[in-house]
């Protein structure tokens, strides 16, 4: 991540985030986080990608990272709750990655981490946008570190 990137565009996306945009501008946001916040390839990420059985679609997908895009978490975490499991089951039977699947789920202004755990969604950690804490960002591995907030740690 630049200097001019975190000091003059990340404060501007945070405030457009907590301010819960609509789907596709939060897609759009979501994108310029991962290619410019972490370095991501476009060819990385993908939109709209497919469940194997091809009974759905995940949102955006980045290596072993589920994210669902939301208008209102204070009024979709239902739907969240009931699709979230099968996606990151498919997300799992196709990841070549180390790392355990994890879901996002978010609205922009809230960030919610999930993984499947004995075959259960079991949440990891939930954080509020706050454009007075520009450098955090909703559950996404901390930009300085790379690290997530879960790790190191086995929530229930």
């Amino acid at each position: 991540m630049s200097a001019t990137w975190r000091s003059e565009r990340l404060p501007e996306l945070v405030r457009a985030l907590a301010g819960r945009p609509r789907h596709e501008a939060l897609r759009g946001h979501v994108t310029e986080l991962l290619r410019s916040g972490f370095g991501a390839p476009y060819e990385e990420i993908g939109q709209e990608v497919y469940l194997l059985d091809g009974r759905g679609r995940i949102d955006t997908m980045w290596g072993a990272t589920v994210i669902e895009l939301k208008s209102d978490l204070r009024r979709e975490l239902g739907d969240v709750l009931a699709r979230l499991p099968v996606y990151l089951a498919d997300a799992a039977s196709r990841s070549r990655s180390p790392r355990p699947v994890t879901g996002l789920a978010t609205d922009g202004a809230t960030f919610i981490a999930y993984a499947l755990r004995d075959d259960r969604l079991r949440e990891l950690a939930r954080y509020a946008t706050d454009p007075a804490r520009r450098y955090r960002v909703g559950c996404w591995p901390d930009a300085d570190t790379g690290r997530s907030p879960w790790e190191g740690g086995d929530r229930p």
